[in-house]
Formats: structure tokens, sequence, C-alpha cells
């Protein structure tokens, strides 16, 4: 028999789905508190969770929950989906980039929290207590933010933990990515702390970021590579009927962030999805005059695959990221 479940004061018994919200604080009034998905399957099976909106424009993952709450039948389902459609909340309401306009955090660099914190980290800690503690399965859907572009690809983390490693790169590969960007898998490039699908990972929990989406839009074939993917990691799971299906995805080592020395106009000189050598140009900075005044080079070999795109540029602006393969 399958149990009922609850988060915070929503209950969802077996066979049912239910939408309320985990209340996390009281700002003198003003009631903050996190949207929340309950797909409680009529069989038994794992807990998967499922969280959008960490970055609040990244819209394609929040609109992929939106989908799979209504595509879902609880009583095809064995096992229980605790979705998150929108986590940072307030940053949503206030169309933000990366941050949390109430306290100016990014939430994806503090998990898994604080409840003494600000109020960035007690969401957060709320969040993992309530929604990623209970899973045994975790999916954090992301994608380019207001000013970014980017490729579509899957992130996993490097752990160290064997069975964990191994789960949450299946995880990946059931997005059926070009590219999978396993984290810490080389000692260079970029490092990035306190994220939330890292924070499941140290704690036992396998999960995978996939990365779909960009520039404050709703991009179909996007949110169809997120929706298929999710629906391909159940089907995995053994929580929906199906085979899953993958394919072999190409293997980025590590995120090498590429930034200028000069203050000026700065234009890339490649597209997202190029194979670029080592010291290639790949952009060029002009003066208000259209002088050439510093040519960026690539700093590895690898595959563009993400923009930060600001025509305007100060020295030591992030310009781009080059994936190496």
């Amino acid at each position: 028999m399958v149990d009922s479940i609850k988060v915070g004061n929503i209950q969802t018994d077996a066979g049912t789905k239910k939408t309320g919200y985990l209340k996390v604080k009281d700002l003198n009034g003003y009631g903050l508190e996190i949207p929340v998905i309950i797909i409680n399957g009529s069989k038994k099976g794992p807990v998967l969770g499922i969280t959008a909106g960490v970055h609040p424009c990244e819209y394609s993952g929040i609109e992929t929950v939106m989908r799979l709450y209504a595509l879902l039948d609880p009583k095809e389902l064995s096992g229980t989906v605790l979705a998150v459609p929108i986590v940072n909340v307030p940053g949503f309401q206030a169309r933000s980039a990366y941050v949390n306009p109430i306290d100016g955090l990014n939430m994806n660099r503090i998990f898994p929290g604080d409840s003494a914190g600000t109020t960035s980290y007690v969401m957060a800690d709320v969040l993992f207590k309530e929604i990623v503690m209970r899973s045994n399965y975790f999916i954090d859907l992301h994608g380019g933010d207001l000013p970014e572009e980017n490729l579509d690809f899957v992130i996993v983390e490097k752990t160290g933990k064997k069975e964990v490693d191994k789960v949450s790169e299946e995880m990946g590969r059931a997005f059926n990515p070009e590219y999978i960007w396993v984290k810490g898998a080389a000692a260079g490039g970029l490092k990035i702390e306190g994220a939330l699908c890292s924070a499941a990972n140290a704690a036992g929990i396998p999960g995978a970021v996939p990365e779909a989406g960009m520039s404050g839009k709703v991009q179909e074939p996007c949110v169809k590579f997120l929706l298929d993917g999710v629906l391909n990691v159940m089907k995995q799971l053994k929580m929906i009927a199906g085979m899953p299906r993958t394919r072999e995805p190409k293997i980025i080592k590590a995120q090498h962030v590429v930034k200028c020395k000069s203050a000026g106009f700065f234009v890339p000189t490649i597209k997202l999805g190029d194979i670029i050598s080592k010291g290639a140009v790949i952009g060029r900075i002009r003066n208000p005059f259209g002088e050439v005044i510093e040519e960026v080079k690539s700093p590895v070999s690898g595959v563009f695959d993400f923009l930060m795109y600001h025509a305007s540029v100060l020295p030591g602006s992030a310009l781009m990221i080059i994936g190496e393969l």
C-alpha cells in the first residue's frame, strides 16, 4: 500500500496530485512562500525531486515543471514527484537575473542553506530539508538567464561517491544531450560552490542539472529538451511506462570563463556550438570610434557553449565560456 505524503501543510494521498505553498518566513507582514507540486503515485516507487527557477529568469525550466504537472497521471505513476516550479519567488516577481533581490544573493551558491541566515539562506534551508532530503533522485532545471545564451547541455558532478556518480551520469545521459559537463573531472576551470544539485550529491542523492533556454524567453525546443529528458529519467527509474532512450554524449572536462582586459564594446566572432582551438580569436573589443583595442583569445581548445552577452564591458568582465573537450 502506498502512503500519503505531506510537505508543509500539503497532504497528498496515493493516486492523487496536489499543489500548494510551503511557508518559508514571515518578513514583517510579507509572507514568503514557495509553490510546491506533489504527484503521489498509486504504486510504490522512488521519490524524484525536481526544481526550477533557482535562477528566476530561466523560464524554460519553470514552463517544463508546469507542463509536467499537467501531463503526469498519478494513477499510472510508480513513486512520487516532488516539484517546485519557482524556487526564487522574490526574484521571479522582480524579474531579477541571478539573485534574490531581498538580500542580493545568488541562491545557487548557498546550498544547503542556513536557518539562521539571511532570507536566501532560509529559503535554501527549507527547500533542502522539505524537498531535496525527501528525494531519492534529484533534477535541478537551469538555462541561460536574462543576459545569457547557451547550448543545451547537462551538468553532473564527480563527487568520489562511486554509486552516486554512476547514477547521476546515467540521469544526465537520459536527457540525450550532445554535451555533458562532468564537473570535477579535471583540476582546472570554473569552480561552483554551494550549488543545489551539488549539495544533494554531497548528501548521497544522485542528480543532474540540465541547462536549456536563454535570454529571458520560453523557447519551445528547449522546453521539449527538458521535458523529454525528465520523462526519460522517469522511464529509467521505472516510475512511468516505456523504455528510456539515450545516446553517447561528448564529455566536457572543464569549463573556462573568458574575461577581457579592456573596457569597450564587445562583439564575439564565433557562434554557439563552434569548436575552437586554443589561442583562436573569439571576440574583439572596440573603443567608441570603432577601433579594435583588444582581441579576445580562447584559453583552451573546446566548444563555445555559453555567452554572457553585454556589448558594454569593463576590465575583468566575463564574456563567454569555453568547454574543454
